[in-house]
């Protein structure tokens, strides 16, 4: 059933010509790349394994996100 989910998703790719919003674009993605506390590793097996931290400073990439985004309105 849970293999049948995927079937629905639709991927885009499209160009960031903005310097800003691609700089901002790609924080995220290194935000959400960083994640050594929640994050999953899907090996060739299938397997679902948390990813080992190589840090003490825990990073949740969607808590971390949300106070990026906050900082960043209280901002402007």
């Amino acid at each position: 059933m849970d293999g049948e989910k995927l079937s629905f998703r639709v991927e885009t790719a499209f160009p960031i010509y903005d310097e800003a919003l691609k700089k901002e674009i790609k924080s995220y993605i290194n935000l959400q790349l960083s994640d050594n506390t929640k994050a999953r590793i899907l090996d060739s097996q299938q397997t679902n394994t948390y990813r080992k931290a190589n840090t003490d400073i825990p990073i949740r990439s969607q808590i971390d996100t949300y106070y990026h985004i906050k900082r960043k309105i209280d901002v402007d």
